[in-house]
């Protein structure tokens, strides 16, 4: 996307559960300062997109779960301040994708 065409990072959700896993082995995402996290968006036909939580890069879990969703067409994630943001700041956004 945009800036980060090589940003790359595997998301599971298990619809049926609701659980939206991140994969942190073999992301590719781009470089941010201590201030700031990415934070991963569900994007949902009809709404504005969905804050499933922040998450570090250097996180020391390879595979961990954030928010529950329902429904989602894509997942996006965005560098935010840290502790995230209520609204993706489109500009920052590293990567998406279409389920």
């Amino acid at each position: 996307v945009g800036k980060t065409p090589q940003a790359k990072l595997m998301v599971y959700w298990n619809k049926k559960e609701q659980k939206v896993m991140v994969n942190n082995a073999n992301k590719v995402l781009p470089a941010h300062d201590a201030q700031h996290q990415f934070q991963l968006w569900a994007i949902v036909e009809g709404q504005s997109p969905v804050d499933l939580g922040v998450f570090s890069a250097e996180n020391e879990h390879l595979i961990f779960e954030m928010k529950k969703i329902g429904a989602a067409q894509a997942f996006a994630v965005t560098i935010e301040k840290k502790g995230g943001s209520p609204v993706p700041t489109l500009d920052q956004m590293v990567v998406m994708g279409a389920i």
